[in-house]
């Protein structure tokens, strides 16, 4: 990789410059004194844009970087990333501005759904029945994830088997939307173990109960009836599609 005095970088197809985190000086001063000629550099070079991730044991250095413009990218519990634009009309992905998250609909052979009540919800509403689901982790795919939160919300095993519906919630949190995804999984085991830590009931509950509950939100509701009728997204792969499986995953009518 080249390099501009103590800086190691490499360029992207976007022209972009991305500086080698190792290479970063540990004296706040010196990076004060290299950044703003490497900065001066790169735009001669006709460079358009400056990445860099400061890893949080030199969480001292983002203050030089800022002063000499850079601004926040993205944010990760061990890390910042800042960004620079060489050329003023350059045109930067933003960070992060959605969360994903999936659930599973599991119905077993008594016709009955897989709900929970979570424990935030106990006291002030106590019959929120709802699907098991959450957050799908950094690298995991959805349907791993669904998977996984009806087994760590409820102790059932189940198969994914299709994407049936999603929602995407805009703002959910500040500066963030959500995207909701409902997944139908077969159930592979039977017998429920609640998780302590978050969920106050776990059931098993006729379907016909669940879709006319009065304390189960139409939404939620919607989303069961939805999931049961024909249809959906199934998870596959296209022949010759030759990439990673393991960072990809392909939804289509089957």
């Amino acid at each position: 990789m080249p390099n501009f005095e103590s800086l190691i970088y490499q360029t992207n197809h976007y022209q972009g410059v991305i500086i080698d985190a190792d290479s970063l000086p540990a004296d706040p001063a010196v990076f004060a004194d290299v950044l703003p000629r490497a900065l001066h550099a790169w735009r001669l070079a006709d460079l358009r844009s400056v990445w860099v991730e400061f890893p949080i044991e030199k969480a001292h250095l983002v203050g030089v970087a800022a002063k000499s413009g850079f601004e926040f990218h993205t944010t990760m519990p061990d890390s910042l990333t800042m960004i620079y634009k060489l050329d003023p009309d350059v045109s930067l992905p933003h960070g992060p501005t959605h969360q994903i998250a999936a659930a599973g609909l599991v119905v077993n052979d008594q016709n009955e759904l897989l709900v929970i009540v979570e424990r935030t919800h106990a006291k002030t509403r106590p019959n929120y029945f709802k699907l098991p689901g959450g957050l799908v982790d950094p690298g995991e795919k959805i349907s791993e994830a669904a998977e996984r939160e009806v087994f760590e919300e409820t102790g059932i095993r189940a198969k994914f088997e299709k994407l049936t519906t999603f929602r995407h919630w805009i703002d959910y949190r500040p500066n963030k939307s959500d995207i909701y995804f409902i997944c139908r999984c077969r159930p592979l085991t039977s017998e429920i173990t609640p998780q302590a830590s978050e969920i106050d009931r776990a059931l098993w509950m006729p379907l016909d109960e669940y879709l006319n509950h009065p304390d189960v939100s139409v939404f939620n509701k919607m989303i069961v009836e939805l999931g049961l009728k024909d249809g959906g997204l199934t998870s596959g792969w296209f022949e010759g599609y030759d990439v990673d499986q393991t960072t990809r995953e392909l939804f289509f009518s089957p």
